[in-house]
């Protein structure tokens, strides 16, 4: 089992700063960085443990951690993450094979189990490795839905015509994040076009098809404060102690459109 009570976890209470720089002088030196992000209707999370500092800049910080630092990422990690009442600790460490050189390489820490995290819920995480606890809390956004379309929607329109998606606001989110995949035709899956997109004041987005008979995948997904002050104010620690980094919180939702014009 993957679930346990939280009264056969000790619980350490840990101040944690809001947002704070490296540069700073009261911020004390950690040999690890945590970059994390809980998303409710995502079976797998993805938690990267580095042992050195990350690089928070636009420019110097990847998309894809695992692809570029490969070498950083900490082993043997023991990972505790809890609701209040029940706690999760089989996590394992992937590793991938290289494109590049063929060596199999660590990726991130990521639950054996479905953790069937839920809207607006509080969660902390506890990292103990090399005798040294990381400890980080976060709350995941509230639910939203689609305006005006369900989740599969077979649609007649012309292609330069723009499509308008809306979706109702979640609760304590900071930002939406809009990842946008375009298919050739009803049963070729190849993509033809991938791109995404960060709304700040908005809660809906447009889109066009290409040709007949494409069809587009659009995902939305809405972050916590944490995510936003890490990726977007540039702060090194954000509501962590022991470490460097963040643990963000978010959720998704995702739509399928299908063009069907026959013109």
């Amino acid at each position: 089992m993957n679930r346990f009570p939280i009264s056969l976890i000790l619980i350490t209470v840990v101040s944690l700063v809001g947002c704070v720089k490296i540069s700073d002088p009261a911020v004390e030196k950690y040999n690890y960085s945590l970059l994390g992000e809980l998303c409710v209707n995502e079976k797998h999370q993805k938690l990267y443990l580095f042992t050195s500092v990350f690089p928070n800049s636009k420019v110097n910080r990847p998309s894809i951690p695992e692809y570029y630092y490969p070498d950083l990422i900490a082993e043997n990690a023991k990972i505790i993450i809890s609701d209040g009442v029940n706690s999760w600790r089989d996590f394992d460490l992937l590793t991938f094979i290289s494109p590049l050189n063929d060596l199999e390489y660590k990726k991130y820490y990521t639950n054996k189990f479905n953790m069937n995290l839920r809207f607006n819920q509080k969660y902390s995480i506890s990292i103990n490795i090399c005798d040294q606890t990381i400890f980080a809390e976060t709350t995941t956004p509230g639910n939203f839905s689609f305006c005006d379309f369900e989740y599969v929607n077979y649609l007649n329109v012309e292609n330069s015509k723009l499509i308008k998606l809306k979706w109702t606001k979640s609760l304590n989110a900071s930002y939406y994040k809009v990842f946008t995949k375009i298919f050739y035709g009803l049963n070729n899956r190849n993509i033809v076009n991938e791109y995404e997109q960060v709304l700040f004041d908005t809660t809906s987005f447009d889109f066009k098809f290409l040709s007949f008979y494409d069809s587009v995948q659009v995902k939305v997904k809405a972050f916590d404060k944490n995510s936003f002050d890490f990726n977007y104010k540039d702060c090194e620690v954000v509501n962590i102690k022991g470490a460097y980094g963040y643990l963000g919180a978010s959720v998704q939702k995702q739509i399928v459109f299908i063009n069907y014009n026959l013109k």
